[in-house]
């Protein structure tokens, strides 16, 4: 079979769509070696993201003619087509929320991975004009294609109530998290990375980009009612709800207790995991929530929201917050800091629940949706 991808994620994206189409590739590479793949990818990377074996099953398609090499989103939005065409493949696979404009119309079977609708859902977080774009790209995605993958039971539902989707043309498709968050790293690895980013002897870690949804807001107010002094690093994308944070933590006489890194490779964040006391993810709402994941398959607690789809990911090993109320956040802690016997089955629920998001199960999952 050969296999399309829209891979400008896997080439240009440090963070969560970047991730998810990472993490997938490299686990049909790996378990489905008998596959040919064709990774589209609209411009030349200016750094190593992604990286592979390179073989003859594995192709990196990048525009050819000047025109698409400069104006690339229309090769990527409507050229790619014939470049699936000429190469006769059998199913291009859209990884982050979109499809070529008129793939419907080609004999080519297309799929879509749609992530979240949270645009739809929390409309106010998000400019007017990006609504209208990302609905525009979403619906035509989903309507053009022949399967959707959602990556959770609460993103297939959210597809089924605001873009009046079919449920039988949706199937859910959980994600994993990269093997590095698995392994186990020497104590002078640990420590050399704790030197490199100045990091504390103890920490609390909350991971994803620094904005109102991810919700860190919560974490330091609930450090200003914490009895136990522990700082926490905080690591992710900045953006203007950053000033808001230090702002806070100002306010409440933290600033020296909240550490912020960014552009952090995989394999250093994979050993601050195993650094860190506990894996704080407050967040709003998510289409998934991999750091979850993570946490839980890096052994630590893992302290997560109450709603959305926190649950699926979480399982019976995470402890569940409001997200709109510090104290409960503050009791949680006081739980997982204060109770080893609560954290030592916490940590040993985690190991157990992520066996639910194997490599394998994920590569059968993927291939029953690409047996259409």
């Amino acid at each position: 079979m050969k296999i399309g991808y829209d891979a400008k994620r896997a080439f240009h994206n440090t963070s969560g769509l970047g991730n998810y189409s990472r993490d997938l590739l490299r686990i049909l590479f790996k378990h489905r070696p008998e596959q040919e793949y064709f990774l589209f990818n609209p411009k030349a990377s200016k750094r190593e993201l992604f990286q592979y074996e390179r073989n003859e099953r594995i192709h990196e398609i990048m525009p050819s003619s000047p025109l698409h090499q400069i104006i690339h989103p229309i090769w990527r939005s409507k050229a790619v087509i014939g470049e699936c065409k000429s190469r006769k493949l059998d199913i291009y696979h859209g990884l982050s929320n979109e499809l070529p404009i008129g793939i419907g119309k080609s004999k080519i079977k297309s799929i879509v991975s749609i992530h979240d609708l949270i645009f739809m859902r929390l409309p106010k977080l998000y400019r007017k004009t990006d609504r209208l774009i990302y609905r525009a790209k979403f619906e035509q995605a989903c309507k053009e294609a022949d399967k959707i993958i959602a990556i959770s039971e609460q993103t297939a539902s959210d597809i089924i109530k605001y873009l009046k989707i079919s449920s039988s043309k949706i199937e859910v498709v959980h994600q994993g998290c990269q093997p590095e968050f698995q392994k186990e790293h020497s104590t002078q690895s640990l420590e050399k990375v704790k030197e490199q980013y100045s990091l504390p002897d103890r920490f609390l870690l909350g991971v994803g980009t620094l904005e109102k949804r991810k919700n860190q807001g919560i974490i330091i107010r609930a450090m200003a009612e914490l009895k136990e002094n522990i700082p926490v690093v905080l690591v992710g994308k900045p953006t203007s709800y950053k000033i808001q944070l230090q702002k806070l933590s100002d306010e409440l006489g933290l600033s020296g207790m909240i550490h912020y890194l960014s552009d952090v490779p995989t394999e250093d964040l994979a050993r601050i995991f195993k650094l860190a006391e506990v894996l704080l993810y407050p967040s709003v709402f998510e289409g998934f929530g991999i750091p979850i994941l993570e946490g839980l398959s890096s052994g630590i607690p893992v302290v997560t929201s109450e709603d959305s789809c926190f649950h699926e990911a979480g399982g019976n090993a995470a402890l569940y917050i409001n997200p709109y109320e510090h104290r409960s956040l503050v009791k949680a802690l006081e739980e997982i800091l204060n109770d080893e016997r609560s954290r030592m089955e916490r940590i040993e629920a985690g190991k157990e629940h992520f066996q639910n998001f194997s490599e394998d199960k994920i590569a059968n999952n993927l291939s029953a949706v690409y047996d259409i």
